[in-house]
């Protein structure tokens, strides 16, 4: 497991996210991404390889408390990536490796 605290950008003091990746390195068809949220917000997930280009990008819903959301990495190629999360509650980035 991989964990990532996150401050928040907002002008209220929020607590920190809470952003986990797992398995990592992943050799499956998906990488697992757990993130804790005090409220209902839409999220942008962005799988970015290590010269900078996005290779996979997704929005979703997420409520409040534990989300665990499954990115499909069967058609990605092995190597370091970095998994950037960001939402209205904060943003942060994992390094991830795929094999």
């Amino acid at each position: 497991l991989t964990d990532f605290f996150v401050d928040t950008n907002e002008k209220e003091k929020k607590e920190k996210l809470i952003l986990t990746a797992f398995p990592n390195p992943s050799s499956s068809e998906n990488l697992n991404l757990r993130i804790n949220l005090k409220k209902p917000t839409i999220g942008n997930i962005t799988l970015i390889n290590t010269i900078g280009q996005a290779v996979s990008n997704q929005i979703t819903y997420l409520n409040a408390g534990l989300n665990t959301l499954k990115l499909k990495t069967e058609n990605i190629s092995p190597g370091i990536y970095f998994l950037h999360f960001h939402c209205e509650q904060g943003e942060g980035t994992i390094k991830v490796l795929i094999r």
